[in-house]
């Protein structure tokens, strides 16, 4: 076997052991802010384990929560008035995103499941969450991302890449309608934005930001997290 080989190796093996080291690291400092709060949102979980009674399951992707420490990243690149907005979490999962936003002075915090378990989860983490941290308005809501209707408020419109493209096209028309039949302001944010592409395209809105995936502890996140990147776009009015 020649260096290159023996380099090309050892550079392979450092950098899967870097993977595995940053997501224990990571997994330990969520499970230790969910043991802090007294919540449940670590952990992955696939579908087919969960009840879903849903056109659009086979379009959902397994769960599995963004990093606290990502989501305040994005959360700084928005320049808005936070008191001004409504913030929805389409894919909500267990609710750790909603936790997590409840931090941000937002006017109302809600989440959309379609798993029932997840769901259920995030009901009663908000709940155990609510009792420390008066105050937040929340809804959490049982049902398919592609039939919520936005209210009539601005809003932050947060995905962390929950579903396939045929979904995302049904909540990109509604999110189309919301701007031309409210006139609000809108900000998405669409983190892991494996269908960037589509929102680009869309004439209703403007990409404000586009950032590559975010860094962890001063260092490069494993590529499980974001690797393609955060899109932040606004509501062309």
């Amino acid at each position: 076997m020649d260096a290159k080989t023996l380099i090309r190796k050892a550079a392979n093996r450092a950098r899967w052991e870097y993977h595995d080291a940053m997501l224990s690291i990571i997994e330990n400092y969520e499970r230790f802010g969910d043991w802090r709060h007294g919540v449940d949102t670590a952990g992955e979980m696939p579908l087919e384990k969960l009840s879903i009674d849903s056109s659009s399951r086979l379009q959902g992707y397994p769960y599995g929560p963004m990093p606290m420490a990502i989501f305040n990243q994005i959360m700084k690149k928005l320049k808005i008035r936070y008191e001004d907005y409504v913030f929805i979490d389409l894919g909500s999962g267990k609710g750790r995103i909603l936790l997590s936003a409840s931090r941000y002075p937002f006017r109302e915090v809600i989440g959309v499941e379609f798993a029932r378990e997840l769901h259920e989860a995030a009901e009663k983490n908000l709940q155990i969450y609510r009792r420390r941290h008066k105050g937040q308005r929340w809804h959490v809501e049982h049902g398919d991302a592609a039939e919520f209707r936005f209210p009539d408020e601005n809003i932050v419109l947060f995905l962390f890449n929950p579903f396939g493209e045929p979904v995302l096209r049904k909540v990109l028309d509604n999110i189309e309608t919301y701007i031309r039949d409210f006139g609000k302001s809108i900000y998405v944010v669409y983190s892991n934005a494996v269908h960037g592409a589509m929102l680009d395209a869309s004439p209703d809105l403007l990409l404000r930001e586009a950032f590559p995936m975010p860094r962890l502890f001063g260092l490069p996140a494993p590529p499980q997290y974001c690797p393609f990147g955060t899109r932040i776009y606004s509501g062309r009015r």
